[in-house]
């Protein structure tokens, strides 16, 4: 995707700013979450869309940056998430996060089980 981008900075920046009531940033990586790339992936995608940087690619290339400015930035960077989402959490409904945790909790490591145990404790066992 970044490499077609790179082929036509100037048509894809008119196309993020005109369009960027529609676009949502994330991420598809499915990466342990240990690894930091969800952090490094978000990082790259916001430099991206805000600076005009030349910074290192998914596959080590070099991407330039294409400086999105005011509303189309922020529309990108934060406030379709806002308009479909919510700007403030929803309450957590612990009952199904307690069948949840139950449900899966023994995939986890013995570490991350434990940790997960003692936060349900902490926090769930009013249920």
């Amino acid at each position: 995707m970044y490499h077609s981008f790179e082929k036509n900075p100037k048509y894809f920046k008119k196309f993020f700013s005109k369009y960027s009531d529609r676009v949502l940033i994330g991420t598809d990586a499915t990466f342990p979450m240990l690894t930091k790339c969800h952090t490094w992936c978000i990082d790259r995608l916001t430099r991206y869309i805000s600076t005009n940087d030349a910074m290192m690619a998914f596959d080590d290339s070099i991407l330039t940056g294409i400086a999105l400015e005011g509303e189309a930035k922020e529309n990108i960077l934060y406030k379709n998430f806002e308009r479909r989402v919510s700007d403030s959490p929803k309450p957590i409904n612990k009952k199904a996060l307690s069948s949840y945790i139950k449900k899966y909790k023994h995939l986890l490591n013995d570490r991350d089980r434990k940790r997960i145990e003692a936060l349900e404790e902490k926090y769930l066992k009013e249920i």
